[in-house]
């Protein structure tokens, strides 16, 4: 494995991760904000700390759609968050904030819900977790995070679900231009920070709807032009892991770059993560297995 220097910095330059391991875990869509839900996110953490990746990301989603979005929800899963040893990397979900306005939810604003979230789940170059790393953040979004490990560039994106908060509303429609510019920006300087790198990792919450989407237009419609541009550009393997719709599947959804791989998280009723081997001198140079709650 190779051991690259780590360096904090802003803007397009990519991070080290320290090498503690050849492996790093991904998981996301706990939706139980009760205290028996909570406990057995925090049993999850355990199983992923005793495999003891070199970091983790959680790719959205801390409670379900109906559950309420407030600081008490948002400050118990931090809680849950803390007991994880490796770095921890997070995205935000929609659960977390494009869908508050909703009355279940407790009808939020869901631009005031977001910057909450934000400000709760990330911090300002640092990873989350007991041990942290460095991360290059995106000036404006700091949730969009790059660092490099093992020859392998990371990247999170902040697309929710809910169509990436492509919503008939004028403040959905407007938020969503401002971010969505913002991400193809990061997406370009991911790509350009990956030029020699073995495979290119992205982090988002919501299903980018493939090939086939079932809401149009999507707002994931963008993404999917420049990931298929930028991805046979790249020629390397590439991995999206996203969340969202709770089936977990491993595949070739994207006919535009058959180098792309989909990493589907499990999700409800399902309390699991998936742990990702990394070897950047092997032929395929990723390897998945499930790693599950109750097995």
């Amino acid at each position: 494995m190779r051991s690259l220097p780590g360096v904090l910095a802003l803007g397009s330059l990519v991070v080290a991760a320290p090498a503690q391991a050849e492996r790093f875990v991904v998981f996301g869509d706990l939706q139980d904000a009760s205290p028996s839900g909570r406990q057995r996110d925090a049993a999850l953490i355990e199983r992923i700390n005793a495999v003891a990746p070199a970091f983790s990301v959680f790719v959205g989603d801390v409670k379900g759609g109906g559950e309420p979005c407030t600081d008490a929800v948002y400050a118990d899963m931090r809680e849950v968050f803390a007991s994880h040893v490796p770095p921890l990397v997070y995205t935000p979900g929609d659960n977390e904030w494009t869908d508050c306005w909703r009355e279940a939810a407790g009808g939020f604003d869901p631009a005031e819900r977001k910057a909450a979230v934000v400000a709760t789940f990330t911090r300002d170059g640092r990873s989350l977790g007991r041990e942290t790393m460095a991360l290059a953040q995106q000036e404006g979004q700091r949730e969009n995070a790059r660092w490099r490990w093992n020859d392998v560039v990371f990247a999170t994106l902040h697309m929710p679900g809910s169509n990436n908060n492509l919503q008939q509303r004028e403040d959905a429609i407007a938020e969503h231009g401002e971010r969505d510019a913002r991400n193809a920006a990061w997406l370009d300087d991911t790509f350009a920070a990956a030029t020699e790198a073995a495979g290119v990792v992205l982090f988002l919450h919501g299903n980018p709807q493939w090939d086939a989407p079932w809401w149009e237009p999507t707002g994931f419609d963008r993404f999917r032009a420049q990931l298929a541009e930028a991805a046979a550009a790249f020629g390397g393997p590439v991995v999206v892991a996203h969340g969202d719709t709770h089936t977990f599947r491993i595949d070739k959804p994207f006919a535009a770059a058959p180098n792309v791989t989909r990493l589907e998280v499990f999700g409800p009723p399902q309390r699991g993560a998936v742990v990702v081997d990394v070897d950047p001198d092997g032929t395929s140079v990723f390897r998945f297995a499930p790693l599950l709650l109750d097995p």
